[in-house]
């Protein structure tokens, strides 16, 4: 199946005018819904009847599931930024203790492995301005390439460099190293150094993007003079930002407690807030979804009310008066965004809190 999706995303991105789009949204729902699974997935070794054999199948089942909902991440992803969607959020980091941090988030998969990990800071690099959520994307996908082709008992090197007004992060490893002549298509899309290999050649060309996104930016790579070989990525060391004026206190990095880990988990940190007063629909045509969607907010409010159909939803709107509505974008007949247009043009119901949920994220939702 995980080869078949692969051949299906190369088909689309030579023949995008025969392979619509559209094929990797419908995909797309269908892999968070099984991805939403996880929950049951944990539950299942609490069985002890069933025997072991199923229970690995079915966490065997949700790992090939997680791995092809990242190749649809990543073509989407990639899609956003070829049509220039993809917003950079610059601003000011001390670089080596972020990249520090972001490194150790690593040490316990290389210790797994029995492979060293370092990392080597240019002391001379302090503030950089960039979008961390980029740059640890990058890192982390150099950083796995580098584990995934070394050996036990080698070593992987994180460095940082100045030279020429550049920064310079360097991912270097003592693997099986690289062929002069691959460099020139290493970040092409679906390329691979090594075809042996698991993966879809689509996370250098992601990398690529990403670093490219950001002024002035660079990737590269080489092989090493004894063994292995060396990733780098690099940008300006003063990129222009309107916005990052900072007191350099607070230039994030510079406070031992402000990790890129803590960083990203206050991000990720939302406040409760209490539903259970509340009425909500949801509008989805897909119906495995919309019960699956219904299912994980039972309990939270004080009613849920389900349509399968803009047509529906907006029926019920008129008649039940819901406290929030949730609706797909990408609905037959009335779709999403018709759905929103409605309700906000009408007096009775332009108050009503509307939530859109898709997968598309290019040039179709943009507009």
């Amino acid at each position: 199946m995980l080869n078949a999706l692969n051949i299906l995303c190369m088909f689309a991105y030579r023949f995008e005018n025969v392979l619509p789009w559209k094929v990797f949204l419908e995909l797309a729902e269908n892999f968070y819904l099984m991805g939403g699974r996880r929950l049951f997935l944990d539950e299942v070794h609490k069985y002890p009847t069933w025997s072991k054999e199923i229970r690995d199948d079915l966490s065997l089942m949700f790992a090939q599931t997680m791995n092809m909902m990242h190749l649809i991440n990543l073509i989407l992803d990639s899609r956003k930024l070829e049509e220039g969607y993809e917003h950079i959020d610059l601003a000011p980091h001390d670089l080596n203790l972020w990249l520090g941090s972001v490194t150790d988030e690593f040490r316990k998969e290389y210790e797994s492995k029995d492979i060293g990990l370092r990392f080597e800071p240019d002391p001379k690099i302090q503030s950089v301005n960039y979008d961390s959520s980029k740059f640890h994307i990058i890192l982390s996908n150099l950083l796995m390439n580098a584990w995934k082709f070394s050996e036990p008992h080698t070593e992987v090197t994180v460095r940082t460099s100045a030279v020429e007004g550049m920064v310079r992060i360097s991912v270097i490893d003592q693997g099986i190293g690289i062929k002069q002549s691959e460099i020139p298509f290493l970040f092409n899309r679906f390329t691979k150094a090594d075809m042996k290999s698991n993966g879809f050649g689509l996370g250098l060309y992601y990398v690529k993007a990403l670093v490219e996104a950001h002024p002035g930016g660079r990737v590269g790579a080489m092989p090493n003079r004894d063994k292995g070989a060396t990733f780098w990525f690099e940008i300006p060391e003063h990129i222009p930002c309107s916005d990052c004026e900072i007191p350099r206190s607070d230039i994030i990095g510079n406070n031992s407690d402000n990790t890129a880990k803590e960083i990203r988990t206050q991000d990720d940190q939302t406040n409760e807030i209490d539903t259970s007063e509340f009425s909500i629909l949801i509008a989805e045509d897909e119906a495995d979804l919309l019960k699956f969607i219904a299912r994980e907010l039972d309990g939270h409010f004080r009613k849920i009310l389900t349509a399968s159909s803009g047509e529906e939803a907006y029926d019920i709107i008129l008649q039940d008066s819901p406290d929030i509505f949730v609706s797909d974008v990408m609905m037959p007949e009335t779709d999403g965004y018709e759905l929103c247009r409605r309700i906000k043009n009408n007096a009775m119901t332009s108050r009503l809190p509307v939530i859109l949920i898709t997968a598309m994220n290019g040039h179709d939702s943009m507009s």
